[in-house]
């Protein structure tokens, strides 16, 4: 109640796991919304985090070069 659901938050909230349970660097897997979160997590803490496996992050903005367009 009164909490926003967004990145910033979820990230938060995954650093404040870690710091309960004493992990000081991690490895973290996201998939879909997850793997911007882990993205985020990454950009705010790179010393928390050794490395991400993002899988379909949704959300990604991507314009395709023209050379991939052209071969469409």
């Amino acid at each position: 109640p009164g909490i926003v659901a967004d990145i910033f938050n979820q990230s938060k909230q995954i650093v404040r796991i870690m710091d309960e349970l004493k992990i000081g660097a991690a490895y973290l897997v996201g998939n879909s919304l997850g793997g911007r979160i882990s993205v985020r997590v990454a950009m705010e803490h790179p010393t928390r985090i050794r490395g991400c496996v993002i899988i379909g992050a949704g959300g990604a903005v991507w314009k395709p070069a023209p050379r991939f367009v052209a071969s469409y």
